[in-house]
């Protein structure tokens, strides 16, 4: 079975779409700087250049 790129794009975008649509971000990671590190790193799957938990990056950098 072989994938192009852009199907494998299309699929983790999906993905992506379903795994954060309904949940709550912080009710699956523990509070600490690492896993906010993280969390301020996905993409917003509606404005790709944006952060989708803009309030992680935020305290990450020290705005908060």
């Amino acid at each position: 079975m072989e994938f192009s790129l852009s199907s494998i794009q299309t699929l983790v975008k999906d993905i992506e779409e379903e795994m954060f649509l309904n949940i709550d971000p912080y009710s699956f990671v523990s509070p600490s700087a690492y896993d906010t590190a993280w969390l301020a790193m996905v993409r917003d799957p509606q404005e790709p250049g944006q952060p989708m938990f803009r309030g992680c990056l935020d305290w990450v950098l020290g705005r908060v």
